[in-house]
């Protein structure tokens, strides 16, 4: 799965063009750009004449299709617009050797759309087969993460530790307690390594439950209050049209209900549509026979499976890429059931809190316990505690319960070249559910819009090594995290670009429990997810970023002040001993259309910088040089600054 690449297919033997001079990247909206296609073995690179560059890794491409140039409209191949109907790269039919010009076109996991008009069809056809060969690899060695550009930074691996998480739930205790049971992954292979389960529960209750649940994921502990009630997690059992019972898996079931101080009984949370579940059944899996479980209610929420997910999101994408008037617009929106799909999520979300604070333990699942399971036990997890909100908390909480339970990353985000019928936006609803909360408790999150973005990105374009694999056990035998750099890295790397600037740690009202409305009139369309390439549909400036440009500035403005009472009081007392720093103020990154220093093309939710000494907007590749000012002032600033002040 991740075993390195052979000799023959290294990138020296595949691209056979690694440039196109004189190609022209189409726009809707706005001139045509005309540049140079560069392709490198991890990204397609585009410069203009003006050196404003777009980088695109091959992982975030999902479909390409050709066509002559000369086609009127609708002519030629059309381009698979969807993650979700993709089927892998695909084109027209083969080359007709002639060297007129042809367009190539570009669908990515990003949402984004490209169309580029080359000047000859051969070296189309060696840029397609470029793509083909990178963008869907059999091997997740291939993928960028694999490919750094620099040193790697180790730090972000160490960001969670299973042992450390429980232990500040509590964990271990009287009625819980770790179990190494699944130390080598043959309890469970999808499951981590590192399970808590009731601490009475021996070793054949155990395998027996294992062997009565979907895939061997039998139902373990994944959040305990302080009140000692308790969120579980497990998959359907195997219980069939003759609804077969397990004694080890009720005998778990008990004990777990038996945690509880209170008592009171536990709910089984399906979270799937009643039929669904009876559907299965007839697979030789289904849901629980009351009958076993004493104590417990089951219940059943109406989260629909992978498949109408991915047709929904299909569906969306369709409609964010058209110009149809208002009232079509939002009744295609409707018709969609994207936002509907969200609202479910959340409402299942809202009764489990409401169960758990009610004093009942709750055991979620689904089918096999890694979709809709991960979503409703993480977004519960984070109404219920604050620590969950902050950006290191939510860190954390995407390791237990999505990376350590075994989500499918790489199955539901087409990481691998196959089949796509595993795909599906199952973590793309798990952000766009954070998102939505939010707007209705904008000062509770640490962590800002951007940050969910640039996750969603990163999940896609495989430049790091955290989501790559399907569980835990696939990513240890792979090494990842000695061979790749984690996305954690990033987000302390960036910490202060993805602060939310309203959060209030210090407000009551968010040190506790927040529940969403379930109102209609709360749920809106994510436009900086699914809109942000119409830059024209946008703000390119939004209201928190300009907030946080605004509280900067005045910050910055207030050390000039003091640079400057410091160099005063230099001359005075006949100390200084160097050119004083020209600090100037601050430009605004509203009107900023690309990076004064590398000219590369800012889009919408690009980090935009300023360099504390001359002021200019910049990418945050260009403001990465240290300067002491005095005494232990250090400024960020540019590399013509870096030099010229040194």
């Amino acid at each position: 799965f991740f075993s390195s690449p052979s000799r023959n297919m290294e990138s020296a033997d595949v691209i056979k063009t690694t440039k196109v001079d004189n190609v022209l990247l189409l726009r809707s909206k706005g001139k045509d750009l005309r540049g140079t296609l560069v392709l490198t073995c991890s990204h397609l690179i585009f410069s203009d004449m003006v050196k404003s560059t777009i980088q695109i890794p091959y992982s975030l491409i999902v479909a390409c299709a050709k066509r002559s140039s000369s086609s009127s409209a609708g002519g030629g191949a059309e381009l698979n617009s969807s993650i979700s109907s993709s089927t892998g790269i695909s084109s027209s039919a083969g080359s007709t050797g002639s060297s007129s010009s042809v367009n190539l076109e570009l669908t990515c996991k990003n949402f984004r759309q490209l169309e580029f008009q080359l000047p000859d069809e051969r070296e189309c056809d060696d840029v397609m087969q470029t793509l083909v060969h990178f963008s869907q690899p059999q091997q997740l060695a291939r993928v960028g993460a694999f490919k750094p550009s620099g040193p790697l930074d180790t730090a972000g691996w160490s960001i969670y530790d299973p042992a450390a998480e429980y232990a500040r739930m509590g964990v271990p205790c009287a009625t819980w307690a770790p179990t190494d049971e699944n130390i080598d992954y043959k309890l469970c292979p999808t499951y981590t390594a590192y399970l808590v389960v009731p601490a009475t529960a021996n070793k054949p209750i155990l395998r027996g439950s294992a062997k009565f649940r979907s895939k061997g994921r039998l139902p373990v502990l994944s959040y305990l209050m302080k009140s000692g009630v308790s969120l579980c997690r497990c998959s359907q059992p195997l219980a069939g049209v003759q609804s077969k019972r397990s004694a080890e898996d009720e005998a778990l079931i008990a004990l777990i209900h038996s945690s509880n101080p209170s008592g009171k009984e536990t709910y089984i949370v399906d979270t799937r549509p009643r039929i669904n579940a009876m559907a299965n059944k007839a697979g030789g899996k289904g849901f629980e026979n009351e009958q076993g479980y004493p104590n417990c209610k089951l219940v059943f929420h109406g989260i629909q499976n992978i498949h109408v997910m991915r047709d929904s999101l299909k569906d969306l994408l369709k409609i964010c890429r058209s110009s149809d008037t208002v009232p079509v617009f939002y009744a295609a929106l409707d018709a969609c059931g994207w936002l509907k799909h969200i609202r479910s999520v959340i409402d299942t979300v809202v009764r489990i809190v409401g169960y758990m604070l009610g004093g009942s333990n709750v055991i979620v699942h689904c089918s096999d316990g890694w979709d809709r399971t991960a979503q409703t036990c993480s977004l519960a997890q984070m109404l219920l505690e604050p620590y969950y909100r902050t950006m290191r908390g939510f860190a954390v909480l995407v390791e237990k319960e999505w990376l350590g339970f075994g989500h499918k990353f790489s199955d539901r985000n087409s990481m691998l070249h196959g089949e796509t019928k595993e795909t599906s936006p199952i973590f793309l609803q798990f952000l766009e559910c954070c998102w939505q909360i939010s707007q209705q408790y904008p000062r509770a999150f640490e962590f800002n819009e951007t940050f969910l973005v640039t996750l969603h990105d990163s999940v896609q374009s495989c430049e790091h090594g955290t989501f790559l694999g399907n569980c835990e056990r696939e990513r240890v035998e792979g090494e990842v995290s000695t061979r790749t750099q984690s996305f954690w890295s990033l987000m302390v790397a960036r910490e202060k670009d993805f602060r939310n600037p309203l959060y209030n740690v210090g407000e009551a009202a968010h040190q506790g429990v927040i529940l969403p409305d379930l109102s209609p009139q709360h749920f809106a369309l994510w436009t900086a997810m699914y809109c942000r390439w119409d830059a024209e549909s946008l703000a390119r400036q939004r209201l928190r970023e300009a907030q946080r440009h605004l509280r900067r500035q005045s910050e910055h403005s207030k050390l000039r002040v003091s640079y400057l009472r410091h160099v005063l009081q230099q001359v005075q007392e006949d100390k200084l001993t160097r050119e004083p720093v020209p600090l100037h103020e601050l430009q605004s990154p509203i009107q900023a259309e690309a990076c004064s220093a590398c000219n590369t093309a800012f889009e919408y939710l690009d980090i935009k910088k300023n360099c504390e000494v001359c002021g200019q907007v910049m990418c945050e590749h260009c403001v990465r040089h240290s300067l002491v000012l005095f005494s232990d002032v250090v400024l960020s600033v540019c590399a013509a600054c870096a030099r010229s002040c040194s």
